[in-house]
């Protein structure tokens, strides 16, 4: 989590793609985003989208991005500070992103 950028960038290989879908796959794929909702500790929501990103050609990371900045400053997340992030359905399958910070 960097100050200067507004997402949360995690790498691919701490993310289990099960939680979505095969057309949420396939668009991420494609350098496109999906939106998505954040649900922060305090219970507050966020919408955002959510990308997939490759540096070079083995190495990726997905994104949660705007408002990211916001939802960091609002919960007084800061770089260092660990992050367990969860994928959720909605009842009409929308995708949720459950924070919370870890010790």
């Amino acid at each position: 989590m960097c100050d200067h950028q507004n997402r949360l960038s995690m790498p691919c290989s701490q993310v289990d793609e099960g939680a979505l879908t095969a057309a949420e796959v396939k668009t991420l794929r494609q350098k496109k985003w999906v939106a998505a909702e954040v649900v922060d500790p305090q219970g507050r929501r966020y919408g955002v989208n959510l990308r997939r990103t490759m540096a070079g050609t083995k190495s990726c990371s997905y994104a949660i991005g705007k408002p990211w900045n916001d939802i960091k400053k609002d919960n007084g997340f800061k770089q260092g500070m660990k992050l367990e992030v969860w994928a959720l359905r909605g009842k009409s399958g929308k995708l949720f992103f459950h924070l919370t910070s870890l010790p």
